[in-house]
C-alpha cells in the first residue's frame, strides 16, 4: 500500500478521533501530522496479516495519549470533551442524508444530536474510547481491543457500560 493512499483514506478519520479525543481543533491538527510522519517512517514495518486500520488508529491513540502525557497543565476533565474545538458542539446537521428535511425535523434532529453529544462528555476516558472508534471510526471490537491492548470483552463490556451510562443521562436529561 501506498502512503498516498494510506493519507487520503485515513486522514480525515484520524484527525477526528484526535479532536475528540483531546478536544481541541489545533492540536489535533499538529498531532495528526506527527501521527501520518510516523505512519510514513514506519509503514515498511506493518504487517500486512493484520488490520491496516488498527494499526494506524494504535499510532494514533499512542501519539495522542504522549501529547496528554507531556502537557501536564492539561485538566483531566478536558479530555472528556467531545467538542468540536473551543468547546463548540459539534454541528451534525451537516451529516444529514436528506436531501430536504422538514424544518422541525433539523430542530428535533440537531436537539437530539445536542443531547447524545452531552451524554458521551460524561463518559469515562476508557469508555469514550470505544464509543469513539467504534461509531465515529467504524472499528470493530476485535480492531479497539488490538489498539486499546485489551481483551475483546473488556472492550464490549465497557462500550455496554458506556450505552447503559448515556442511556441512562439521556432518559434523566430535560429535553
Amino acid at each position: 500500500m501506498e502512503f498516498e493512499d494510506v493519507l487520503s483514506e485515513y486522514a480525515t478519520p484520524v484527525y477526528s478521533f484526535c479532536v475528540r479525543l483531546i478536544g481541541n481543533e489545533d492540536d489535533a491538527k499538529d498531532l495528526s501530522q506527527d501521527i501520518f510522519v510516523k505512519i510514513w517512517r514506519n509503514l515498511e514495518k506493518y504487517d500486512a496479516s493484520k488490520s491496516l486500520k488498527a494499526w494506524i488508529f494504535t499510532i494514533a491513540r499512542n501519539t495522542c495519549y504522549d501529547w496528554l502525557r507531556k502537557k501536564k497543565n492539561l485538566v483531566f476533565s478536558q479530555m472528556n470533551t467531545a467538542s468540536g474545538g473551543d468547546d463548540e458542539p459539534v454541528n451534525f446537521e451537516e451529516t444529514i442524508h436528506d436531501e430536504k428535511p422538514l424544518q422541525d425535523e433539523l430542530f428535533i434532529q440537531k436537539e437530539n444530536a445536542e443531547r447524545v453529544e452531552k451524554a458521551i462528555k460524561i463518559l469515562p476516558q476508557d469508555q469514550l474510547e470505544v464509543v469513539i472508534l467504534h461509531y465515529t471510526e467504524n472499528l470493530s471490537f476485535d480492531e479497539i481491543a488490538q489498539i486499546l491492548g485489551k481483551s475483546i470483552n473488556t472492550v464490549k463490556s465497557q462500550n455496554r457500560r458506556a450505552l447503559e451510562k448515556m442511556k441512562k443521562f439521556l432518559e434523566n436529561a430535560p429535553k
